[in-house]
């Protein structure tokens, strides 16, 4: 049986996931810790939950929907080049750039550090692009 090994550019896209994940149980356990997790459990029919978090908990949310965009941009094309069979030293430069330009970003929104954080996630935009200039070198 020949041993298949995942592509660096998919590995990446699984790594951003993987991040992803990682703020997801963050959240839940800052829930849990600052007694929200009821809310969040229920069908919020009978209970309150807050519509706008501040502090960490907002933090933590935006992160999660910021980072859920950025993945739903670089996942296409990360896609596109992996079914096309297309791999060369700019889409995975691409990949990586974005994986690490989204691990930058989480890191930072979670710690609340403006500017900065700006940075890292135009960081994974550039990598983005470079995925996509990949596409066309062939």
């Amino acid at each position: 049986m020949e041993e298949k090994l995942i592509s660096p550019e998919l590995l990446m896209l699984v790594a951003s996931s993987g991040i992803l994940i990682t703020v997801v149980m963050l959240q839940l356990m800052h829930f849990l810790s600052t007694g929200i997790a009821v809310s969040v459990m229920s069908n919020r029919d009978e209970h309150e939950f807050p519509s706008e978090m501040k502090g960490l908990g907002g933090r933590l949310k935006r992160c999660i929907r910021n980072h859920v965009e950025g993945i739903a941009m670089a996942a296409p094309i990360i896609l596109t080049a992996s079914l096309s069979g297309i791999s060369n030293e700019m889409t995975v430069l691409g990949a990586q750039t974005f994986a690490v330009g989204r691990l930058a970003h989480a890191t930072l929104y979670i710690f609340g550090v403006p500017y900065i954080r700006s940075g890292a996630f135009l960081i994974g935009i550039i990598g983005i692009a470079l995925v996509l200039y990949g596409l066309f070198l062939i």
